[in-house]
């Protein structure tokens, strides 16, 4: 994991420069008016979205603004099949479990397209099919080896793909003693969107 993270870092590196490069490339007008949306009931996911529209106005490649929803309604625009077209950002925190594909199953499977987590309608047939074999393919059934080297090459994909970003990882652990019935973390101070 540390030389896939290592591998993968240029293509996740603030280039203001790159930016520019790219935008000129792509004969479009700036600023780009751009809405980012996140919950607003947690307020270190809503400083964060604020720190990247403002790291992005810095540019004057961007207009972007924040805008912030009650949980169950940011969850309701997020599952209406339509919010792909319209273009925003979202950003929401998701919780995961040590699969290491959990994450690129929910946010770029076709399937969970209007589900959690595909909000962008993101379906490219190799990454598709690409999950598909991590997941069931016979081989890796029985190693975990070759699983964990097929989600390698997975990631690989899916980020140079570039359609969906992790900020960060929080980890949360919660530890107690067999007098506990019933346990709850909620809320998780989830940290990968």
């Amino acid at each position: 994991p540390e030389q896939l993270e290592e591998d993968l870092r240029p293509l996740n590196e603030f280039d203001p420069q790159r930016a520019n490069e790219l935008i000129s490339n792509a004969d479009v007008e700036t600023p780009i008016e751009v809405q980012i949306e996140t919950n607003s009931d947690n307020q270190n996911l809503v400083q964060k979205v604020q720190a990247i529209a403002q790291a992005m106005n810095q540019t004057d490649l961007f207009d972007a603004t924040v805008e912030t929803f009650e949980f169950g309604d940011f969850v309701g625009r997020l599952l209406d099949p339509s919010y792909a077209e319209r273009g925003n950002i979202a950003v929401i925190g998701l919780s995961g479990t040590f699969n290491p594909g959990s994450f690129v199953d929910a946010t770029h499977d076709i399937e969970n397209f209007a589900q959690c987590c595909n909000f962008q309608r993101i379906n490219f047939e190799s990454i598709n099919e690409g999950i598909e074999n991590a997941r069931f393919d016979s081989a890796v059934v029985c190693d975990q080896q070759d699983r964990a080297s097929r989600y390698d090459e997975l990631w690989q994909a899916v980020v140079e793909l570039s359609a969906n970003s992790y900020l960060d990882i929080d980890l949360t652990v919660g530890v107690h003693n067999t007098d506990v019935n019933v346990f709850d973390a909620y809320p998780l101070p989830e940290g990968m969107y």
